[in-house]
């Protein structure tokens, strides 16, 4: 720490290869089925104000080989062999941005985040972009002979409400457009989780191409795969997850990897192929199978 101006103190803070399981035995939270196994080097600088308010605040947290583990769920293991994270804090602006890349296996994510200070309210405003013009936001490599995919169309925007306890995602797009019309994706997802009570309630609904429902369901190993066959080509799906009873929120607990049974009034799946060109269309709603 050294003095500057106006009674600003300049800090500086380096960290080489310490353990993520140290730093969660340190903060109490290694109680959790979750593990990560990473190590992790960060370097940070910072202008701290007379009253201890951070002014500006910038600097790089790198993880390397590593694991991230669930216990409660076996096929939940995720090797990180590289993640790189950069940010910037301006008080003066409200913002945060972070553009970070995520190296795992062949599947590579490069974006960048930004937080802002919504105006006039107590909340951000979250907003998630591609973080490199040239390079596709998110590459998704293949299993065993599969082809990989990448995706060259993102948006996510995201509002934190503090006062309200309250995550609304109100845009969630995923997409690849492709000349090759096999190749074109397209997921969009929204919802809302709500902490204000004593357990957070969640909300969501997902919509895409039936491309998109087999690299959704090859994401979540609970899924069954019945549903890939059912959907005809070219088809459209969407995906609610929601209580019983109208728009209430779901218990988060319902979602977890064996938690109870979601109820068929909870959740609904609809698959509508595209009109023929004589004009006519055919619609199919049925129930979906719980995630």
């Amino acid at each position: 720490m050294r003095p500057l101006s106006d009674g600003i103190r300049a800090v500086g803070i380096e960290a080489r290869n310490v353990s993520t399981r140290d730093i969660l035995l340190a903060l109490r939270l290694n109680e959790s089925a979750f593990e990560a196994d990473l190590p992790l080097s960060a370097s940070v600088r910072a202008d701290i104000l007379p009253d201890g308010t951070p002014q500006v605040v910038q600097g790089q947290l790198i993880a390397d080989a590593g694991t991230i583990v669930d216990h409660n769920n076996d096929s939940m293991r995720i090797a990180i062999d590289h993640a790189d994270f950069r940010f910037n804090w301006d008080a003066r602006r409200g913002s945060l941005v972070v553009p970070f890349q995520i190296k795992s296996g062949g599947n590579q994510f490069t974006m960048q985040a930004t937080l802002e200070a919504s105006a006039g309210q107590s909340g951000w405003a979250l907003n998630v972009t591609r973080g490199d013009p040239v390079i596709d936001p998110v590459i998704l490599g293949g299993a065993g002979d599969e082809e990989g995919i990448s995706i060259n169309r993102m948006a996510i925007r995201a509002r934190i409400d503090l006062t309200k306890k309250r995550v609304d995602l109100d845009q969630g797009d995923f997409s690849r457009i492709d000349t090759r019309p096999d190749h074109n994706v397209g997921v969009a997802v929204t919802g809302s989780l709500d902490y204000s009570g004593t357990e957070p309630r969640l909300a969501f609904g997902v919509a895409g191409t039936p491309h998109a429902d087999q690299r959704h369901e090859a994401a979540v190993a609970d899924v069954r795969r019945g549903r890939r066959a059912r959907l005809g080509r070219g088809a459209h799906f969407r995906r609610h997850r929601r209580a019983r009873g109208g728009g209430r929120h779901a218990p988060l607990q319902t979602f977890k990897h064996g938690g109870p049974p979601t109820p068929k009034t909870a959740c609904r799946s609809t698959s509508k192929p595209p009109a023929p060109r004589c004009g006519r269309s055919t619609t199919c709603r049925r129930s979906a199978t719980a995630i």
